[in-house]
C-alpha cells in the first residue's frame, strides 16, 4: 500500500470526492479529506491509501494540478515524519479508524501526562498507528 497526501484542496472537497477521483488511477483502499471539528469542511489537505504502487506513481502524474471542486490539487507520496527522534511510518490510517484512535488518546492523556489509570494495553492500541 502506497499512501498520497493531497494538498490545495477546496474547502468543500469531501473524502468521497477524493475516492472518486484516486480510483480513475487504480485501486484505493480508502480516502481521507481532513476536516475542522467545527466546520465539517475540508482543512485543504486529504490522503488516498492506493493498494498498489504503480497505482499511486500513475495517480501523482496524471492527477497533479488537476482541478478538484474549482482548485488544481497538489499531489505527492507521504513521507515517514519523525516524532521526537522516532521515525513515524504512514499507517494506512483511515477515517473509520481515526475517531477509535482520538478516543483512546483523549483519555489517556491529562495534560502533557499520562493518566495514573492507562494500562500498556491501550498505549500499544494508540501507539500502534505509529507501526511501533
Amino acid at each position: 500500500m502506497t499512501r498520497v497526501y493531497i494538498g490545495n484542496l477546496a474547502s468543500s472537497v469531501t473524502s468521497d470526492d477524493l475516492l472518486a477521483l484516486f480510483s480513475q488511477a487504480g485501486e484505493v483502499r480508502g480516502a481521507l479529506a481532513v476536516s475542522d471539528k467545527t466546520s465539517g469542511l475540508c482543512r485543504g489537505f486529504g490522503f488516498v491509501d492506493m493498494v498498489d504502487v504503480s497505482d499511486a506513481v500513475a495517480a501523482m502524474q496524471s492527477l497533479d494540478r488537476t482541478q478538484l471542486n474549482g482548485q488544481p490539487i497538489a499531489i505527492v507520496q507521504d513521507q515517514p515524519r519523525e516524532l521526537g527522534g522516532v521515525v513515524a511510518q504512514p499507517s494506512g490510517l483511515l477515517e473509520e479508524d481515526a475517531g477509535a484512535v482520538v478516543k483512546r488518546a483523549s483519555r489517556i492523556g491529562q495534560g502533557d501526562a499520562i493518566a495514573a489509570a492507562v494500562e500498556q494495553g491501550e498505549l500499544q492500541l494508540v501507539f500502534q498507528v505509529f507501526d511501533r
